[in-house]
C-alpha cells in the first residue's frame, strides 16, 4: 500500500484515539447514577474511575512489544474489538465489582490501541505530513476530553447510566471497519529472524506501571486504602524500575532500547511531555472544582468554560507541524509554553470573584500549550527505528499517563494544604464532624454551609471559596513556572529537527 498524505487510512487511527480520550472522562459524569443504581460506595466509585488507567499503565509496554513483533494492524484491530466489547459490557453489568472488572478490561484494550494507532501513523502518512498527522492525533485527545462529559451528560438525560459508556461504540465500530479495509497488511521480512518477546521486561514494566499508578491514585486522596499500602506500592514500583534497567542492560533483545532512550531526541521530548501533562492533569482537576464550587457553574457550563482552551489546544496541535517547518521546533515550543504560562497566571490571579471575560482570555491562552505534545511526540517517536516504533509510541503514551496522574496527585496535595491552612479561621463554632467535612474538601464546606444557613453559612462559604481560590492561584503559578522550565529546557537541549531537515536521518545525526 502506497503511503498517503493524510488519506482515508489515517481516519480510523484518529477515531480510535478519540474514543480512548472519551473513555477516560465519560465515567465521571455517570458516577452519581451508578452509585444509586448499583448501590456503589465511595470505594467502588473510585475504582470504577481508576481501574482503566491502572490496567492501561500495566499493559501498555507489553502491548507495544507485541505490536512490533506480531504486526500493528493485528494489534490495533484486536484492541478496538476488545474496547468495543468492554464498552458494551460496561452498560449491562449488575454490580460494582463487575463494572470495575470491565473497566479494567477497557484499560487493557486502550493499551493495545494507543501505541499501535500512533505507530501506524508513520506507516500510512507521507513523511512531510507526519507532524500534522501527529498534531491531529494530539488534538483528538483534547477533543475527546471535552466530548466525554458532554456526550455522557446528554445521553444520561434520556437513558440509563450504562448509556454513557456506549457513546464510544459508534466511533469504535467505524474505526474497526475502516482499519480492516484501509490499513496496510502487516508485512514481516521473511529473511530476518523472529525476535522473541522480552518476557522479564514485560512483567517488570507491568509491575512498575501498575504499582506506581496505584500509589499515585491512592496518595492523591482519590483512593481508599491505608497510607502504608500505597507507600509500599510506590517502593515496589521503584524497585521494579531498577530491576528493569538492570535486566535491559544485559538482555540480548530488550523490550526497551536504553540506548535510544538516552538520546536527546527522545529523552528531552519525553521529559517535556511529562511536564505538559503534569500541568494539564492538575489544571483540569482543579478547574472543574473552581468553576463549579467557587464560581457556581453547572457541570455543563463548567465544561463550556474549558472550551476556549480545548479549541485552541486542538487548533495549535493540528497546525504545529506547519509552524515547526516554518519557524523551527524550539521557537514554536517556547512561544506555546510561555503563552500557556501567561494564561495560567491570568487565571490564577482571578480569585473568587473574577472578571469572566478576563478569565476566558486566560483559559484561551492556556490552550496554546497544545502546540507542544504534537511536536514532542513526533520528535520522540521518530527517534525509534520502524521495527521498534510501537514500543516508542507506548513509552510516549506512558509518559502522558504518568504526567496526568502525578499532576493530579501533586497539585491536589498543594491545593489541599493551602486550603486547609486558610480556612482555619472560619471553623469556630462548628462541630468536630463539620470541621472534618470542611477541611476535607470545598464540596464538604458547601454542604456544611447549607446546613448552617443564614449569615453563619454564608460566612463559611465565602471563607472556604476564598481559601480554595488562593490555593488554586498559587498552584497555577507553580504550573506556569513548570511550563517556563519546559520552554527553557526544550530551547536549549532539543535539536531543532523540523527546521534543519524533513528527513528522519537527521534524527540519527543529531543524537
Amino acid at each position: 500500500m502506497t503511503k498517503q498524505r493524510l488519506g482515508m487510512a489515517f481516519v480510523p487511527l484518529a477515531l480510535a484515539y478519540l474514543a480512548v480520550a472519551i473513555n477516560m472522562t465519560v465515567a465521571n459524569i455517570a458516577l452519581p447514577s451508578i452509585s444509586t443504581s448499583l448501590n456503589a460506595d465511595n470505594s467502588d466509585l473510585a475504582w470504577i474511575v481508576n481501574a482503566t488507567p491502572l490496567a492501561s499503565a500495566a499493559v501498555i509496554l507489553f502491548a507495544g512489544g507485541i505490536g512490533d513483533r506480531s504486526g500493528r494492524k493485528k494489534i490495533l484491530i484486536f484492541g478496538i474489538a476488545l474496547f468495543a466489547a468492554s464498552a458494551i459490557l460496561s452498560a449491562v453489568v449488575t454490580s460494582p465489582g463487575q463494572l470495575i472488572a470491565v473497566r479494567a478490561v477497557s484499560g487493557v484494550a486502550t493499551a493495545f490501541v494507543m501505541p499501535a494507532a500512533l505507530a501506524l501513523v508513520f506507516d500510512v502518512v507521507a513523511k512531510p505530513s507526519r507532524p500534522t498527522a501527529v498534531g491531529i492525533m494530539s488534538a483528538t485527545q483534547a477533543l475527546g476530553s471535552m466530548l466525554g462529559p458532554l456526550l455522557g451528560g446528554l445521553v444520561l438525560l434520556a437513558f440509563w447510566w450504562g448509556a454513557a459508556f456506549l457513546v464510544v461504540v459508534p466511533f469504535l465500530l467505524v474505526a474497526l471497519a475502516m482499519s480492516i479495509w484501509l490499513l496496510p497488511k502487516d508485512v514481516r521480512d521473511s529473511d530476518s529472524p523472529k525476535v522473541p518477546l522480552d518476557l522479564p521486561a514485560s512483567i517488570l514494566t507491568a509491575l512498575a506501571g501498575a504499582a506506581l499508578i496505584f500509589a499515585v491514585i491512592e496518595g492523591s486522596g482519590r483512593g481508599t486504602v491505608n497510607p502504608s499500602v500505597w507507600i509500599g506500592a510506590a517502593v515496589v514500583g521503584v524497585l521494579a524500575i531498577v530491576a528493569l534497567i538492570w535486566w535491559e542492560r544485559r538482555c540480548e533483545n530488550p523490550l526497551i532500547d536504553l540506548e535510544i532512550c538516552r538520546r536527546r531526541t527522545f529523552s528531552i521530548p519525553i521529559a517535556a511531555i511529562f511536564i505538559v501533562n503534569f500541568v494539564l492533569g492538575g489544571v483540569m482537576f482543579m478547574s472543574t472544582q473552581y468553576t463549579q464550587l467557587v464560581l457556581g457553574f453547572s457541570p455543563f457550563m463548567a465544561g463550556l468554560f474549558l472550551l476556549p482552551a480545548l479549541v485552541i489546544w486542538a487548533a495549535t496541535a493540528t497546525l504545529s507541524g506547519r509552524l515547526a517547518r516554518t519557524f523551527g521546533n524550539r521557537p514554536v515550543l517556547a512561544v506555546g509554553f510561555v503563552l500557556g504560562a501567561v494564561g495560567l497566571v491570568i487565571v490564577g490571579l482571578s480569585g473568587a470573584n473574577p472578571n469572566i471575560a478576563v478569565l476566558l482570555i486566560g483559559m484561551g491562552l492556556v490552550g496554546f500549550i497544545g502546540v507542544g505534545p504534537a511536536q514532542l511526540t513526533h520528535t520522540a517517536i521518530s527517534s525509534f527505528p520502524d521495527e521498534r516504533r510501537t514500543v516508542g509510541s507506548a513509552l510516549n503514551s506512558l509518559a502522558i499517563r504518568f504526567g496526568l496522574a502525578f499532576g493530579v496527585a501533586v497539585f491536589a496535595g498543594i491545593l489541599g494544604a493551602i486550603y486547609q491552612g486558610d480556612v482555619q479561621s472560619a471553623l469556630s463554632g462548628l462541630t468536630s464532624a463539620q470541621v472534618d467535612s470542611v477541611l476535607n474538601s470545598l464540596g464538604g464546606a458547601v454542604k456544611v454551609a447549607d446546613q448552617l444557613q443564614g449569615s453563619a453559612g454564608e460566612a463559611l462559604l465565602v471563607s472556604a471559596r476564598e481559601a480554595f481560590a488562593t490555593g488554586f492561584g498559587i498552584t497555577l503559578f507553580a504550573a506556569a513556572g513548570l511550563l517556563v522550565l519546559a520552554a527553557i529546557v526544550t530551547s536549549i537541549f532539543l535539536p531543532d529537527i523540523a527546521k534543519k531537515s524533513k528527513t528522519p536521518e537527521v534524527v540519527e545525526e543529531l543524537t
